[in-house]
């Protein structure tokens, strides 16, 4: 159980990163992907589908709860690329 664990929080990581930090299809979103998915799998094989999908729904449901909280955040302002053009065009 604890290799699942492992496996769910290294990916909800890695997806985390690739969404507020690393723009785009990314070694981090797709390894993040791979994660989850190889977690969820492993619950199935391991535990049967009853075990299988309590570990999906919690799955599904911290991935909401954790990206709800780093949109509210500040902390990820500070990390991602913010900039405005303040520069004027003259016309004649």
């Amino acid at each position: 159980m604890t290799i699942i664990i492992l496996l769910i929080l290294t990916g909800f990581l890695l997806l985390v990163l690739e969404f507020f930090v690393f723009p785009g299809i990314t070694i981090a979103g797709i390894g993040g992907v791979i994660l989850v998915g190889t977690g969820v799998y492993l619950g199935y094989a391991n535990y049967g589908s009853g075990m299988g999908h309590i570990i999906l729904g919690v799955t599904i449901l911290a991935f909401a709860f954790v990206i709800g909280m780093a949109l509210r955040t500040r902390t990820w302002n500070k990390l991602m690329l913010n900039t405005a053009i303040t520069g004027q065009v003259e016309t004649v």
